[in-house]
């Protein structure tokens, strides 16, 4: 640290974002974490987004498998941060999109996007969203087959936008 540094404690640190499992029941944690998938834990992830959007502060999606039967939905200044594509997984089921970001200003970082369904997008940016990032993301649509019409990032009624998108 500086001289000019300020001095912070762990919980002051840890008040800086919100985790995805202070709203989720010790059951879906222990199935996040397990890599177990058999959970629907997508209510919960949902509930973590919206208190995230009305504190204005990131959202930590902590190491695990997430399965999520229902889109999740971002808007505003969010950001999503995973413990990188190795570490934080989302498994989307029966989704169109597993994350849909409108009017969205924010950041999805360091977790991997597998959807299952044909049709289905891994993250779909659409109407009004601007100045936003993608980065340390994988993504796996595993449905195969020749009417297939999967996108990894959906890029959604563009002409709403201003501003643009960074991957990287």
């Amino acid at each position: 640290a500086g001289t000019s540094a300020v001095a912070t404690d762990v919980q002051a640190k840890l008040r800086e974002s919100i985790s995805a499992f202070d709203y989720m029941t010790s059951a879906e944690i222990a199935d996040v974490t397990s890599n177990s998938a058999t959970l629907d834990v997508q209510p919960a992830v949902q509930a973590a987004i919206t208190a995230a959007e009305l504190e204005k502060k990131p959202l930590h999606l902590p190491a695990g498998t997430y399965r999520l039967e229902d889109t999740l939905t971002i808007t505003g200044n969010n950001w999503l941060i995973g413990d990188g594509r190795n570490g934080t997984k989302l498994q989307c089921r029966h989704v169109a999109s597993c994350i849909k970001a409108n009017a969205w200003v924010g950041k999805i970082i360091g977790l991997s996007v597998y959807t299952f369904n044909v049709g289905s997008h891994g993250i779909q940016v659409g109407d009004q969203s601007r100045n936003c990032g993608i980065e340390d993301v994988y993504l796996d649509a595993t449905a195969i087959g020749s009417t297939n019409t999967s996108a990894g990032i959906y890029l959604y009624d563009p002409t709403g936008w201003s501003g643009g998108i960074t991957i990287a």
